[in-house]
């Protein structure tokens, strides 16, 4: 029992939020193809918008949109294709297209790592969007660390995990994201990363790019890393 705890008390789990924890395909996903159609009438598919962040380097949304606009000819800043998103995005008080959002890991697991281990999000979203969906779907008090867009190098440099680890420096670290750049920084901060492809493009091939890239494992939900703690 005690070789069991102070594996416990040696452990840090590190969380990515969309694709990991949050469903965003009919909030982020879907804002991406509308703010794309409202400066260039065209609708990009999901498959599109899927192998860009593929590609890496894209992990920012705004920056992934403005890229499929001007791969459409039309000439946008990135300041009107971020005010647009946000509008779409949050709407009045979080009523856009982030009260779409759906929660993929289960309560009740979040409840049981919180016993086992500190746990920390590392997220690309602004700080007062994190905030919002973590606490709307009760998992705010279990977090113990949080890094978010504006308060690091973006990713996939390592700068945010490093962040976190710093804070808890003797534990094993294990990440959990949803896309390549997440994979780089896991591996740049000496993390453990595990995937998670819920959803986006082909599993398979997603599943050889994350293997390729280092993942410990590939899994087809967040849940599955039960199976590893």
């Amino acid at each position: 029992m005690a070789r069991r705890e102070k594996k416990n008390r040696e452990l840090l789990i590190v969380f990515d939020l969309d694709g990991v924890l949050v469903d965003v395909r009919r909030s982020y996903r879907r804002t991406i193809a509308e703010v794309t159609r409202a400066f260039t009438g065209e609708t990009p598919s999901q498959r599109e918008i899927q192998a860009l962040k593929d590609e890496g380097g894209y992990n920012d949304d705004w920056k992934l949109t403005h890229t499929l606009v001007r791969r459409r000819g039309r000439n946008v800043t990135r300041r009107s294709i971020k005010r647009l998103f946000q509008r779409i995005y949050l709407g009045k008080n979080f009523s856009g297209r982030i009260a779409d959002e759906r929660l993929m890991i289960r309560p009740g697991l979040v409840r049981a790592l919180a016993g086992k281990a500190p746990l920390a999000v590392f997220t690309g979203r602004q700080r007062r969007e994190a905030r919002h969906t973590l606490k709307k779907f009760g998992l705010w008090p279990y977090v113990s660390q949080m890094v978010c867009t504006g308060e690091c190098v973006p990713k996939p440099h390592p700068d945010g995990l490093q962040k976190i680890i710093r804070r808890f420096p003797t534990r094993r670290v294990i990440y959990l994201g949803d896309n390549i750049d997440d994979a780089i920084s896991s591996r740049r901060a000496r993390a453990e990363f595990f995937a998670v492809i819920a959803y986006g493009g082909s599993k398979r091939a997603r599943a050889k790019m994350f293997r390729r890239a280092g993942a410990r494992a590939v899994l087809r939900s967040p849940n599955g890393i039960s199976r590893y703690i």
